[in-house]
Order: structure tokens, then C-alpha cells, then sequence
């Protein structure tokens, strides 16, 4: 029972490994290198710009939204750090 269930738990993981690689990729813009693409969901993901080593490390950069068949910056409002689309 044990060597069954660790066979489960085997197929179940590589199965859930093979998907994330493949979505993760095929969900990036095209124009950005897989370094600097940070994925939030299949529609929204963080582009990286620079990362500074600091005392308190930052990293700055931009979202983008999944939008009518291509993907476009989200810009910053100044009211109340809104998002709009660019």
C-alpha cells in the first residue's frame, strides 16, 4: 500500500511540475526575458526593471494585464495608487 501511494504522490507531483513550467512560460510577453517576468496569474504579471541590493532591497518595475488579446502596462494614477491601463 505504501509503494502505491508513493507512486501516486510521484505522477501527481511531476504532473503539477510539467504544468507550471509550461504555463509559466507560454504566459510571458514575448518581448520580456524569463528573468525579469514574474507571473501573478495567467492575466497580470510584474516586468523588473532594476533590482537594488541595498539595506532594504528593492525592485522596481511595472505590471502588465492580459487585455483584448495583447498585453499592456498598467500605469500608477496619482489618486490613491490606482492602476489604469496604458
Amino acid at each position: 500500500m505504501k509503494i502505491l501511494t508513493s507512486i501516486a504522490i510521484a505522477v501527481m507531483a511531476g504532473f503539477i511540475i510539467a504544468t507550471a513550467q509550461g504555463s509559466a512560460d507560454s504566459a510571458r510577453p514575448a518581448s520580456i526575458p524569463e528573468d525579469r517576468w514574474i507571473p501573478v496569474n495567467d492575466t497580470l504579471g510584474f516586468v523588473v526593471v532594476t533590482e537594488r541590493a541595498t539595506v532594504q532591497p528593492r525592485i522596481d518595475g511595472y505590471f502588465v494585464a492580459w487585455r483584448n488579446g495583447a498585453w499592456r502596462r498598467l500605469e500608477p494614477m496619482a489618486e490613491g495608487g490606482v492602476y489604469k491601463l496604458n
